[in-house]
């Protein structure tokens, strides 16, 4: 059994077509798959690693009798992509919206069809623990439990924890070198990606909502306020919360009740709209120095959100501010 991840400076991106090697690939995994019908075999991987977090998507174009262990010292995830089903996990059917819980102990076993697609999720009890503590999750004790025996739990919010792990392979296969680099990819690591995996667990256990009206509009002032005032920061939702002193869960009942958005998309919005005035400034030769300077750093899902919200691609800003 591999050592766990250290550091995010050596992702895994690549193909393999002989699944030994793959396997020697994956850190952390113990795997022995067994291919189930004719034809040659394609093995696809992403994996993003930090000290508490592995991330890694897995395509396989045979069908396999997949068998092995998740990483030692991890709780693990996992989830189909979006679209694939007909996977048999331990002896359960699932689909695009379930959540799969790994017993690091037993090991698993899953019998998925040609065209199968996934990612899973491996974070430390004690990240858990933080980011919870953080997003004002009560009782996180049976929140663990729960997550620890989730057979086959199913909820739509795992569609935004597949949406978030998507985006962030996608970004270290897109923009490698940049996104290696930047100080966001650790936070989506290690908060972004715990924090909707808890959102998933809560759901599940039901979870009550314990903050008031009140409490929600003081943390919803001084949230906008600690924006507003630090629009050169490439801020995230965990430093509003840390910086505002209140949790994420408070946070983001505070702005569906006022924007019918969460932070993060309040937060985008508010960035963006600072990437455009530094476009237009004629401060910034390249769009990436903009994005980069209002915390941006994967360069096509930002593009794609900069054009979706101001009807056209940032370069075509850019130009017309050097006209």
């Amino acid at each position: 059994m591999s050592e766990k991840p250290q550091n995010l400076d050596h992702p895994v991106v690549g193909r393999f077509y002989d699944f030994d090697r793959f396997a020697e690939a994956t850190r952390g995994w113990d795997l022995e798959f067994r291919q189930l019908d004719r034809g040659p075999l394609s093995a696809e991987v992403v994996q993003v690693c930090s000290r508490e977090s592995v991330l890694m998507r897995v395509q396989f174009s045979r069908a396999l009798d997949q068998l092995g262990c998740s990483p030692r010292g991890f709780l693990t995830f996992g989830f189909l992509d979006d679209g694939v089903s007909g996977v048999r996990w331990c002896g359960r059917e699932t689909n695009d919206h379930s959540l799969l819980a790994f017993d690091e102990a037993g090991g698993f076993d899953a019998i998925s069809r040609p065209g199968f697609g996934g990612y899973t999720y491996s974070v430390t009890e004690e990240r858990l623990v933080r980011v919870a503590e953080l997003l004002g999750l009560p009782d996180y004790h049976r929140l663990s439990e729960t997550a620890k025996k989730i057979p086959s739990g199913q909820s739509s919010r795992v569609v935004d924890l597949r949406s978030q792990a998507r985006d962030l392979c996608n970004a270290m296969v897109n923009d490698a070198p940049q996104a290696i680099k930047a100080s966001r990819l650790q936070d989506e690591l290690d908060f972004e990606l715990p924090r909707r995996l808890l959102s998933v667990i809560a759901s599940a256990s039901g979870s009550p909502r314990r903050d008031s009206a009140r409490s929600r509009r003081v943390a919803l002032n001084k949230a906008r306020a600690f924006i507003r005032d630090n629009l050169d920061l490439p801020l995230t939702v965990r430093k509003v919360c840390e910086h505002t002193g209140v949790s994420w869960r408070t946070l983001d009942y505070a702005f569906r009740d006022s924007f019918d958005m969460t932070p993060q998309s309040y937060l985008r919005a508010v960035r963006l709209d600072a990437t455009r005035r530094h476009l237009r400034s004629g401060s910034y030769t390249t769009v990436a120095e903009a994005a980069n300077q209002s915390g941006f750093w994967h360069m096509g899902k930002f593009a794609a959100d900069y054009r979706s919200q101001f009807g056209e691609l940032p370069s075509k800003t850019l130009r017309r501010s050097a006209r």
